[in-house]
C-alpha cells in the first residue's frame, strides 16, 4: 500500500517535411484521453514533462545545413515502421533547441483506444529519440515507452524494437476519486535499470496540490528507501505559487531520526515561484504548520 495523504498520517510514410497544423484526430477528446496523452494542459502536471517537448511552428530557412537536416529526416521518415498504418498525415514541430518532433497519431475518438508516435530529431537531422503512447479505451491507463539510439536501432516496429534502447515506460493511471471533490493518480516510471519510480498525485479543481515520489518502490513501503512529499501553492488568480518538499521516509526512517539526543525531524524546503533553489523552513516540520506559514498551500483554499 501507498502512504495515505498527510491530513491521515500521525506524524504509412510520406516524402516531405512540412508545416502540419494539428489534424481532426485531436478534436473532440474526452478528457481522460487528453490527460492520459499530454493533449490538454492537465497533463504538464503530472509526467508528461518527461516525453512532451514544447516547440513553435516550422519557419522558413533556406540555409544549407536546414536543408540537409530536412532531407535526412525524410530519409529516415521513409524507413518508419509503426502500429499506426496510415503515416501519410503527421505534425511537424519545430523545438527551440534546433531540433524537429514529428508525430503520427491515430484517430482519437470517445471511449476507443489511440495511439501516438513521436519521432524527435536533433539540429542537423538525425534521429534521437522515439516516444510510442498507447491509450487504453477500457482501463483509461496510458503507457508512454521512450527509445533512445541510432535510427536503424529504433524505427522498427515498437514491438520489435530490441529492448536494449527502451530508456524509460511510464504508466499513468486513471483518475480515482479520493476524497469530496479531490481525485487521485498514479504513475509508475520503470527505468532501464529496471528500477521504479512511482508518483502518487492528489488535485482540487483541476490543480495538483500534493505529491509523494516513492523511489525503488514495489508494492510495499518496505521496498522503499525514500518517499518525498511535495505540496503545491496557487495565487488567487490559479498561478503556480511556491512549492514545498519534505522526506517522510528515508533509509528506513520515518519523519526524522531518533538518537540519543532525541528526535531530529526532517526538514522542509520551500521555493517560491521565480526562485532557484529549495531553501529550508525553520522550526516548520509538518503539514498544518506549513499551512500556517503560507496558507495558500491548504488545498481546501482552491
Amino acid at each position: 500500500m501507498r502512504i495515505s495523504p498527510i491530513h491521515n498520517i500521525t506524524f504509412k510514410s510520406n516524402n516531405e517535411i512540412k508545416q502540419s497544423k494539428p489534424s481532426d484526430n485531436e478534436k473532440g477528446l474526452n478528457n481522460s484521453a487528453k490527460l492520459a496523452l499530454g493533449v490538454s494542459g492537465g497533463a504538464a502536471l503530472g509526467v508528461a514533462a518527461y516525453f512532451l517537448f514544447r516547440g513553435k511552428p516550422v519557419e522558413k530557412n533556406n540555409s544549407q545545413a536546414v536543408k540537409q537536416a530536412e532531407d535526412a529526416i525524410t530519409q529516415t521518415l521513409s524507413k518508419v515502421k509503426s502500429d499506426i498504418e496510415d503515416l501519410s498525415s503527421k505534425l511537424v514541430i519545430k523545438l527551440k533547441n534546433g531540433g524537429t518532433k514529428v508525430q503520427f497519431s491515430t484517430p482519437v475518438k470517445e471511449d476507443a483506444d489511440a495511439l501516438r508516435d513521436i519521432l524527435i530529431f536533433d539540429k542537423f537531422g538525425n534521429l534521437e529519440q522515439r516516444v510510442v503512447s498507447k491509450f487504453d479505451a477500457a482501463s483509461k491507463e496510458t503507457i508512454h515507452s521512450i527509445f533512445k539510439g541510432d535510427a536503424c536501432q529504433i524505427i522498427d516496429k515498437p514491438d520489435e524494437l530490441d529492448r536494449a534502447f527502451l530508456v524509460k515506460e511510464i504508466k499513468i493511471e486513471n483518475f480515482k476519486p479520493f476524497m469530496d471533490d479531490r481525485l487521485e493518480r498514479n504513475t509508475i516510471i520503470k527505468h532501464a535499470d529496471n528500477t521504479v519510480t512511482q508518483y502518487q498525485d492528489f488535485y482540487r479543481k483541476g490543480k495538483l496540490y500534493e505529491r509523494y515520489v516513492y523511489n525503488n518502490y514495489e508494492g510495499k513501503l518496505s521496498d522503499t528507501d525514500k518517499v518525498t512529499r511535495y505540496n503545491f501553492a496557487y495565487d488567487n488568480n490559479g498561478n503556480f505559487a511556491a512549492a514545498a518538499k519534505q522526506d517522510i521516509l528515508k533509509d528506513g526512517h520515518q519523519h526524522g531520526i531518533y538518537s540519543d539526543k532525541g528526535f531530529d525531524p526532517f526538514p522542509i524546503y520551500i521555493k517560491k515561484n521565480g526562485e532557484k533553489d529549495f531553501q529550508e523552513l525553520k522550526d516548520i516540520y509538518t503539514f498544518e504548520p506549513l499551512c500556517k506559514h503560507d496558507k495558500r498551500f491548504n488545498p481546501d483554499n482552491l
